[in-house]
């Protein structure tokens, strides 16, 4: 049979797998525990502020979001252990989000009650220097290939 020139080749053709990520480098050990101490703090938060919602009339709707918001934020954590760049990023813009009007709102907070102030306050220290651990020595485990 003459060789045709034309053929493609026979050698099997595949995409290389991508090296597997391993585990998290201890920056993003610290952050995912960081996380959750500060979703802890922000549950026990809104539970003290629950006496304040009885006067609310739609008390309904804000414990809903409330809840909603833990859980998109307890899922965003589970994401960012595992590796998720994205991850990452949203839970950023949503922090670049909310902590402007946290900012704003924290004096009065402190004015109402010297204890929730703090919590806050730590709550938002602690998502912030997780986010600095996640983006800054965490970043290169986040770049390397993609989680298993």
């Amino acid at each position: 049979m003459p060789h045709n020139p034309y053929t493609p080749p026979a050698a099997p053709v595949a995409d290389a797998a991508a090296p597997a990520r391993g585990e998290p480098p201890f920056a993003v050990r610290i952050a995912s525990k960081l996380l959750w101490v500060g979703l802890g703090i922000a549950v026990l938060t809104q539970l003290l502020t629950l006496h304040e919602l009885q006067r609310n009339p739609f008390m309904g709707l804000t414990v809903s979001a409330m809840v909603i918001s833990l859980a998109v934020n307890a899922w965003l954590f589970v994401k960012i252990r595992q590796g998720r760049n994205w991850a990452r990023i949203v839970y950023l813009v949503l922090m670049l989000i909310s902590s402007p009007m946290l900012f704003i709102t924290v004096r009065s907070i402190f004015a109402r009650s010297v204890f929730e102030g703090a919590m806050v306050t730590a709550e938002l220290t602690v998502n912030i220097v997780a986010l600095y651990l996640v983006f800054v020595p965490g970043r290169a485990w986040y770049r390397s290939s993609a989680p298993t």
